[in-house]
């Protein structure tokens, strides 16, 4: 969502705002960082993103960003570390059950949210080998997955085999959970 733009809190006190100040973040980018990412993953609107982020729910992260080594500081660590959350089934469900609160329609099927799962282990593996942004990939849309290199950011063949690697961990991985 290039064009995303986040709406200021409501709930300056509490939700993940009031809790980012109490624990000394830098509120205004773990805010953006977190609207951007939510809203993204979970198709939310402005009004929507904002809404979740106001609730227990953006309390509840604010304080699990604190498991970030060394601290929420950019916004490249934050959204590592909610994908690795969402990688994991249980909180992936945490995060749709909140998401539910403003969104009651975002309930996935078991196949979907499989997708999905396989979606963020790829793109797991493109930030970790390739070090490409999360900005330069869709992840609304499954199938929809480009990477862009630079002359900065060349590509040579360890790159590409330790990436297949970690691919071929993902899909066996995946395979042992669906049986």
């Amino acid at each position: 969502m290039q064009n995303f733009k986040p709406l200021p809190t409501k709930n300056s006190e509490w939700g993940l705002w009031g809790t980012s100040q109490h624990n000394e973040y830098d509120t205004e980018m773990v805010w953006n960082a977190v609207s951007q990412i939510l809203s993204s993953e979970f198709e939310l609107t402005p009004e929507q993103t904002r809404d979740l982020l106001d609730t227990r729910f953006g309390r509840h992260l604010a304080d699990d960003l604190s498991f970030i080594k060394g601290g929420p500081t950019t916004p490249g660590l934050i959204y590592e570390h909610i994908r690795e959350r969402l990688q994991d089934e249980h909180w992936r469900d945490e995060y749709e059950e909140a998401v539910q609160g403003v969104k009651p329609q975002q309930k996935r099927s078991r196949a979907q949210r499989l997708i999905l799962q396989r979606n963020l282990e790829l793109q797991h593996i493109a930030v970790k080998h390739f070090k490409i942004e999360p900005e330069s990939y869709n992840t609304r849309y499954p199938d929809d997955v480009e990477f862009f290199f630079t002359k900065d950011n060349p590509l040579t063949l360890g790159i590409v085999q330790d990436a297949l690697l970690d691919a071929y961990a993902a899909g066996f991985n995946a395979a042992k959970k669906q049986r």
